[in-house]
């Protein structure tokens, strides 16, 4: 389906869609944003409505109206973007606090919610920033998003896992004089976890995925 996160009535169409299913939802990845480099002596009232329009009310809405829709149990994973680039990096800042937010209002349910933050794709001379050398590749996020959305995090909700390169982590630190590095431990899968197929829906760009 295509329509605008923006736009209520599109989301009201996208999950009457899901509804008719009959099966609800296990996985919401809210992945729709737009971006623009843009210094604060040239942001205009447009650039800022536009973007906090998208990234923050249609995010917030896409997860409100979802509510009725998701399992108990579910997974939500916002996009939190990057940290450093204005209005931009505002939205995002709004995101990952909404993440934090919903996570404790949505714990009687057992619905986790969770951030995937990664480097947005502007021009490749940002992959000198990061301490990989690179930009990531798409498929490294849908790794990422994939392993938020199952049962081997069936125990982390409120969570911002930096999928950038070392970006945020190293090369920032970095820059405040300090770095902080950590290696979580190898997850394993619970027991009373169930892995029967799950359903869920992608909120991005352009279009909406119901994928099973």
């Amino acid at each position: 389906m295509t329509g605008d996160i923006s736009n209520l009535a599109d989301l009201d169409r996208l999950y009457e869609t899901i509804r008719s299913r009959g099966r609800g939802l296990d996985v919401l990845f809210a992945n729709a944003s737009v971006a623009a480099l843009v210094p604060l002596e040239q942001v205009t009232e447009e650039h800022f409505d536009t973007l906090f329009r998208i990234n923050v009310r249609g995010m917030l809405f896409t997860v409100q109206k979802a509510l009725p829709l998701l399992n108990d149990g579910s997974s939500v994973i916002l996009n939190a973007g990057d940290e450093g680039l204005g209005v931009y990096a505002a939205t995002k800042a709004a995101t990952r606090q909404f993440s934090r937010t919903r996570a404790n209002e949505l714990k009687g349910r057992g619905i986790r919610v969770n951030t995937a933050p990664a480097p947005e794709q502007f021009k490749q001379h940002r992959a000198m920033r990061v301490p990989l050398g690179r930009l990531g590749r798409p498929g490294e996020i849908a790794v990422a998003v994939t392993f938020l959305a199952s049962g081997q995090c069936s125990f982390v909700s409120g969570f911002c896992l930096y999928v950038d390169g070392g970006l945020n982590r190293i090369w920032r630190a970095r820059r405040r004089g300090s770095c902080r590095a950590s290696r979580p431990d190898k997850v394993s899968r619970p027991d009373n976890v169930r892995s029967e197929p799950r359903l869920g829906v992608v909120i991005q760009k352009g279009s909406s995925h119901v994928r099973h």
